[in-house]
């Protein structure tokens, strides 16, 4: 678009500017205003003959200028492309008018000839040039196109600047393997050199550029672990060189490397390979916890404290850090076993004397499922075998004859087997026998058992004190094992030992067993099991003559009630006051000589009844009447009144009686006449010791008067006709 202006308008007319040989096509207009005027008109590129005309109120449409040729630039170039597609040669590309022409000229540089012209075909168009020295290069470029007339209307010029280098490589990179290869992209014909930060020192060899425009070549040694390590590429061909592209290689460490673990012990220790002076960490399964190897060059070595569960799947996993960089993991399954365990012979104890037969042997340190067998040291071979269930002890039981034995263990979990136990020396003797009874410092009677335990169809001999000469002879011994005879001893204190005999054996003594020998308990014949007994009584039984008798309250610990020595007729007898009553009340008695007394006899329980009711009514001498009447004092219960001479002659029954009050009552049969006795207990029910009966009490002398109207004797009942 340009600005078209001139004179001779009419004020209030349409300027119109159009083609000189085409008035139908407008390429401007605008309202004139006074004899100068102006219009804004657009113009295809190229020369142009245009004419100007106006139209309005009396103006001739047709009355146009004089034709005026004008030559239309095309536009300017937007942007000229710069690429180098090869070492020698510089393109130039870019858009622009179709069919136009584009020239580009050096405006200043080292030397280089400017491209050719370029013909614009589909709105694009290139050209180039070839051999430029190296440096700065300012450049112009046009579009132009033909004016018809032999000449060209150019477009204005853009100017822009090159630097032309030869080019440099691109895209350069590099692998993490420890013989790193390095590789990018390059001009086609080109060989590129790979050099170490000192930009002199080739690190690997040259790298011809393949026909897809990329190279690639791998250093001469493994670098290993690398951080940022400053290489410099370049390309050249002939004597040209590109400058050098910097690149920066990273190489982060391989996984350490995992020895085999020894499966022995639950803390085995783990050694492996690492780079130089690396920090390797361990994690375990059954452990969140990193763990720091110890680091000595190339090795690592870690031992965990924390046992390993015995025979299960566990993995470390290793990683190690070098130059400023982790490694992949590196993992390996591995299984602990425990390690065996020496076992321990715990019995027969060393040089200790067992007996023949079945010896058992026991001992710790054994280990679930393992098998530990006990060794003849002499003769060899297995002399017994158990096999285990759980850790801890174990016992083996061996059948042994007569002798001297040495013999050593150990225990077998399949194909692994432990060190011997250390040797165990003993004897296989005849034993002593046992006694069991008398039991130490315990008590027989004048006549009692002496018994025991030794070897099936031996025999025992038993010694008094330190005597030589056997008092019970060549006991037989049971096929069970037992043995006894029958002693009888003097009281006192005692002292026996034992010995048996077996074959050709002869055990040693037993240890002294120390017992007394004390009277037997005497028998208690009255009162009997379940018979009242008042607050005094009478016991009665029999004994030894010669042994003071003794009657206690049971269980027997209180002091004795009385005492008597047993008669010549082996009887005693002793009248008691008893110091309580109860349910609960019960008698025994005990014989002594001297200071060796006896067990208590069986308790024997009776009714106590210790408390004494009285009859105050008849008053003692006093003459009463049939019926008598009775009065007295007792405890809340009842009464009942029975004749002095005969218990079963009931005299009253079913009387009340209270604390309070006392009781009284008429007799319920005749009495008869002259003196008279009368004996009274009680039923009770609120004693403080949960005595139910109370004693039996005797009243005073009466007298029962005869019945004048009676007159005869012999038909009142007496204590002689009943």
């Amino acid at each position: 678009m340009f600005i078209l202006g001139g004179t001779g308008g009419v004020a209030g007319s349409l300027m119109q500017i159009v083609y000189d040989l085409d008035h139908n096509h407008l390429v401007g207009q605008a309202a004139v205003t006074a004899d100068a005027w102006e219009a804004a008109v657009i113009v295809e590129p190229g020369r142009r003959s245009l004419v100007a005309g106006q139209t309005g109120a009396g103006i001739n449409p047709s009355d146009f200028s004089q034709p005026r040729v004008f030559d239309i630039r095309p536009l300017p170039l937007t942007r000229v492309n710069v690429t180098f597609p090869d070492a020698i040669t510089v393109k130039f590309a870019g858009g622009g008018r179709e069919g136009a022409t584009v020239v580009i000229t050096v405006l200043s540089g080292p030397g280089g000839a400017a491209p050719g012209e370029a013909r614009v075909v589909s709105g694009k168009w290139e050209t180039s040039a070839t051999n430029w020295p190296d440096g700065l290069y300012k450049m112009s470029a046009i579009q132009k196109i033909s004016n018809n007339a032999g000449g060209w209307i150019e477009s204005t010029p853009i100017e822009f600047e090159v630097t032309y280098l030869f080019p440099l490589p691109s895209g350069v990179k590099s692998t993490p393997e420890y013989q790193t290869t390095f590789s990018g992209n390059g001009l086609l014909g080109a060989t590129v050199s790979v050099l170490d930060s000192d930009k002199l020192t080739k690190i690997a060899p040259d790298a011809p550029v393949r026909n897809d425009n990329t190279w690639s070549t791998t250093a001469y040694v493994p670098w290993g672990p690398t951080w940022d390590r400053t290489i410099y590429v370049h390309q050249f061909i002939g004597s040209r060189k590109s400058a050098s592209v910097e690149h920066k290689v990273r190489i982060p460490p391989i996984a350490p490397g995992i020895g085999s673990v020894s499966p022995e012990g639950l803390s085995p220790t783990f050694t492996g390979t690492c780079e130089q002076d690396a920090r390797v960490n361990l994690v375990f399964s059954d452990d969140a916890t990193p763990y720091p190897a110890v680091v000595t060059g190339r090795a690592w070595s870690f031992r965990r404290t924390l046992p390993f569960t015995p025979d299960v799947e566990h993995t470390v996993t290793a990683t190690q850090i070098a130059a400023q960089q982790t490694s992949p993991a590196a993992s390996r399954q591995f299984k602990q076993q425990r390690p065996m365990v020496t076992v321990v012979i715990t019995h027969p104890a060393q040089n200790s004397e067992v007996g023949h037969g079945d010896v058992t042997f026991k001992g710790t340190g054994g280990m679930k499922g393992a098998t530990v067998s006990v060794w003849d040291y002499v003769n060899g071979g297995t002399l017994g075998s158990v096999t285990l269930g759980a850790d801890g002890p174990w016992e083996i039981v061996v059948q042994m004859t007569f002798g001297r034995r040495v013999v050593r263990a150990k225990q077998v979990i399949g194909d692994r087997e432990s060190a011997y136990s250390a040797l165990r020396e003993f004897n296989v003797v005849l034993l002593q026998p046992e006694i069991d009874e008398p039991s130490e410092a315990g008590t027989q009677t004048r006549t009692s058992m002496i018994e025991g335990t030794g070897e099936p169809l031996g025999y025992v001999d038993v010694f008094k004190g330190s005597s030589t000469t056997p008092f019970l002879e060549k006991v037989p011994i049971g096929v069970n094992g037992r043995w006894k005879a029958e002693a009888i001893e003097p009281v006192g204190n005692k002292t026996i030992r034992a010995r048996q005999y077996f074959q050709s054996q002869i055990s040693k003594d037993t240890q002294p067993r120390t017992y007394k020998v004390v009277p037997h308990s005497p028998f208690m014949e009255t009162p009997a099991a379940g018979d009242h007994v008042g607050k005094r009584a009478m016991v009665s039984g029999f004994g030894v003559p010669g042994d003071k008798v003794k009657v206690k309250l049971g269980p027997g610990t209180d002091p004795a009630l009385g005492e008597a020595f047993v008669g010549e007729d082996r009887t005693w007898s002793i009248p008691v006051e008893i110091p309580r009553a109860g349910p609960a009340v019960s008698l025994v008695a005990t014989s002594s000589e001297g200071t060796f007394e006896s067990a208590a006899s069986a308790p024997r329980s009776v009714l106590a009844g210790i408390f004494e009711p009285t009859i105050q009514s008849p008053a003692e001498g006093r003459p009463v009447l049939n019926p008598v009447h009775f009065a007295g004092t007792g405890r809340d219960g009842e009464a009942q009144l029975c004749s002095w001479y005969n218990p079963e002659v009931i005299q009253a029954s079913v009387l009340p009686v209270t604390t309070a009050t006392g009781w009284q009552g008429a007799a319920s049969i005749a009495l008869s006449p002259g003196g008279n006795w009368s004996v009274i207990q009680q039923t009770l029910t609120k004693d403080q010791d949960g005595a139910t009966v109370s004693d039996k009490v005797t009243s005073h002398r009466f007298e029962v008067e005869p019945v004048p109207s009676e007159g005869k004797l012999s038909d009142v009942p007496d204590k002689w006709s009943l």
